[in-house]
């Protein structure tokens, strides 16, 4: 019975809007009633461009969603709440090679600041990019910064890396470095070799192989 089965796909920690579409859902082993009313604002501001048609310059969203029938909280699976998060997310771009973003989660039920990130990134179309953010996640105690960065060799080779650093252990806690290859116009494999501090079910350092579809 389903007593003896050890439930796989439940409810598992989301920093975004949970999921409506029972297509999409992945908690199919432990399901709840979901009576929910999602409501919100999207906009995105562009502007033409003189390289290629138009850019995106700007984009606020906002969300909110209503339980009428209590759904579990994103930060706690356990508790049941009849208000989700409000979340915001705006991004600028006042320049090609210039971005910058928020993103926060607002505990509606307490009024508590659930999560939030920041992150400003430099670029040079294709050839070059340095992402520098942070991201605070009150129910996981969680302080981290980190560096993201690609640079492109030739049309078919490019190096990425990336680095988390903890604020309240005082340590880096994950960094990776990776070579791309790109073969033809649909893949991309890509050779790694990373090491994560504290992994509990893998060791700490890793070396591995991706290969990722670019197209069908």
């Amino acid at each position: 019975g389903a007593s003896k089965i050890y439930p796989m796909d439940t409810t598992e920690f989301n920093a975004y809007p949970p999921t409506l579409d029972l297509g999409l859902a992945r908690n199919v082993d432990r399901l709840y009633n979901t009576n929910t009313l999602r409501f919100g604002i999207e906009n995105v501001f562009q502007t033409r461009d003189g390289s290629y048609g138009s850019r995106e310059i700007a984009r606020l969203d906002m969300y909110q969603d209503i339980n009428f029938s209590k759904y579990p909280y994103e930060g706690d699976p356990n508790r049941k709440s009849s208000y989700s998060d409000f979340y915001t997310n705006l991004s600028v771009s006042p320049a090609r090679w210039l971005s910058f973003g928020i993103y926060n989660r607002v505990n509606t039920n307490d009024g508590t600041w659930a999560e939030a990130s920041a992150y400003v990134e430099l670029k040079d179309m294709d050839a070059w990019r340095i992402v520098l953010g942070n991201i605070y996640l009150d129910s996981l105690n969680l302080k981290q910064y980190y560096v993201l960065a690609d640079v492109r060799l030739s049309e078919r080779y490019s190096l990425s890396g990336a680095w988390y650093y903890d604020g309240d252990l005082a340590k880096m806690t994950y960094q990776v470095y990776s070579l791309k290859q790109r073969l033809g116009n649909s893949w991309i494999i890509e050779y790694y070799i990373s090491n994560r501090s504290g992994a509990t079910r893998n060791d700490n350092a890793s070396v591995g192989i991706r290969v990722n579809l670019l197209t069908y």
